[in-house]
């Protein structure tokens, strides 16, 4: 008997599960248990597993996630939207690895937004782009900013769960992945104070953002540990230099400065 295909829109031949299942002897539900991985409770054969498998293999079998999807609500797919740096490329990478391995696809969308240029963020957008493609998940290092609750809201009132990255999100219940910020300001302090560092600059950001709060309370309760003068300078990231430039005039070094984010110094 001719096996039997369907075609999709390239012309190329498709195999079927039916066809597998008439090679291997098995019905079609056992055919699909086992190629979409959900057949352990089931308890076939190994031998059964293992023929199915190799069939699908030598005749080139891909399964139709679409298809699955429709059934089952399932799309093996997973979106995740950061900025394009290179600091979350090398977590874009880890996620990328993990849901390959666990059959995930990765949709991506890269952030524009920065703190140089608040509020050209196009975050809502490729949320909204991710809720249509009907992801099971949502990964990303989000934007705060007066728009994001109604958009993290969308997401959670359209039950797919959210993965903050770098960032907590107030106001929506969502896990979170980031790095110990508190830790981390107590270490800056007791770095500057190890390197002789008693006078020390602390340029304070007026943006409430998570890891910035908590890398400023850190700093902040390791200071009363040490015998040291610390000046806080509240300042917008764009005015930095221009209000650190007067005050370093008249101290004299060594004088160390600590700021809650990135931000760059010319020097004359």
């Amino acid at each position: 008997m001719a096996t039997r295909f369907q075609r999709n829109r390239t012309g190329k031949k498709r195999v079927s599960m039916r066809e597998i299942s008439r090679i291997a002897g098995v019905n079609q539900s056992t055919v699909s248990r086992i190629l979409n991985g959900t057949s352990g409770k089931y308890k076939y054969a190994e031998e059964t597993v293992r023929r199915v498998k190799e069939i699908a293999k030598s005749l080139g079998y891909r399964p139709n996630r679409l298809v699955h999807g429709v059934f089952t609500g399932k799309t093996f797919a997973i979106g995740v939207i950061v900025p394009p740096s290179d600091f979350y490329r090398r977590i874009l990478q880890g996620i990328h690895d993990k849901l390959l391995e666990k059959h995930y696809a990765c949709i991506l969308g890269w952030n524009r937004h920065n703190i140089e240029e608040q509020g050209n963020s196009n975050q809502e957008e490729l949320i909204q782009q991710m809720l249509e493609h009907r992801v099971e998940g949502i990964i990303l290092r989000p934007t705060i900013d007066d728009a994001s609750d109604q958009e993290f809201l969308s997401v959670h009132n359209a039950g797919v769960p959210i993965v903050a990255v770098d960032r907590e999100i107030p106001y929506v219940k969502a896990d979170f992945v980031g790095s110990d910020d508190l830790e981390g300001g107590k270490q800056a302090l007791q770095y500057l104070v190890e390197k002789g560092h008693t006078r020390i600059i602390h340029v304070a950001t007026p943006m409430s953002i998570s890891s910035i709060s908590h890398r400023r309370q850190g700093f902040l309760d390791a200071a009363v540990n040490y015998e040291c003068s610390i000046q806080t300078v509240p300042c917008n990231h764009k005015k930095v230099e221009e209000r650190l430039a007067p005050i370093l005039a008249r101290i004299e070094p060594p004088v160390a400065v600590f700021c809650e984010i990135s931000i760059h110094l010319t020097k004359d």
